[in-house]
C-alpha cells in the first residue's frame, strides 16, 4: 500500500526557483528525455516553440518528483548499505598468509 508525504520546507513564491533549478541541474529537455514529435511538420523550419522535432516526455514537475524520489531512494540505500557494512563489520576476520608460494 502506496502512502503520500505532503511537507513545505519552501515559500511559495521559492518554488518556481527550486523546481527550475533542480530541472536544469538534471538536464531537463536534454534529447534523451525527448521523443519524436508528432506533429513536427519538416516542409517548416524547426522552431523550438511553434515546430519542434522533439517533445519532453514528462513535464518539469513530473521530471522534478522523479528526480526527487531517485534522490531519495539512492540516499536510503546508501544509508542502509552503510548500516549493514558497520553491523557485519564485526564478523569480518583478519587471516594471515603463511607462505608467499600459490
Amino acid at each position: 500500500m502506496s502512502k503520500s508525504i505532503t511537507f513545505t520546507i519552501v515559500n511559495d513564491a521559492d518554488a518556481l526557483r527550486i523546481l527550475n533549478g533542480v530541472c536544469d541541474n538534471n538536464r531537463y529537455g536534454s534529447n534523451k528525455l525527448k521523443d519524436s514529435n508528432p506533429s513536427f511538420d519538416d516542409q517548416l523550419p524547426e522552431h523550438p516553440q511553434s515546430n519542434p522535432m522533439y517533445i519532453n516526455i514528462e513535464t518539469k514537475q513530473e521530471f522534478f518528483r522523479r528526480m526527487t524520489l531517485n534522490w531519495w531512494a539512492g540516499s536510503t540505500a546508501q544509508a542502509e548499505s552503510r548500516a549493514m557494512f558497520k553491523a557485519n563489520e564485526a564478523e569480518i576476520t583478519a587471516f594471515e598468509i603463511t607462505s608467499s608460494e600459490v
